[in-house]
């Protein structure tokens, strides 16, 4: 329950309603926007940003990512 509360706090109000309306409900950006009364393509751009920001920062938070990136020509082979 705290990295719940950590994980809301941590994407603020909009992102975490962002994240309930299509991670919950299944909304598409479109739909997301609809609900919102931003029905633009603009719009939807912007959720989808917004959604790839949260689920970045959800990865980073549960140790599912890490927070550098190691450049392609940097990786050992």
């Amino acid at each position: 329950m705290l990295r719940l509360n950590r994980a809301e706090h941590e994407l603020g109000a909009d992102g975490s309603a962002l994240m309930h309306d299509v991670l919950i409900l299944g909304m598409t950006m479109e739909q997301v926007g609809q609900r919102r009364g931003l029905c633009t393509q603009r719009w939807q751009d912007f959720f989808a940003r917004r959604l790839k920001e949260c689920l970045d920062l959800l990865a980073l938070m549960y140790g599912l990512a890490t927070a550098s990136r190691v450049p392609v020509k940097d990786r050992p082979r």
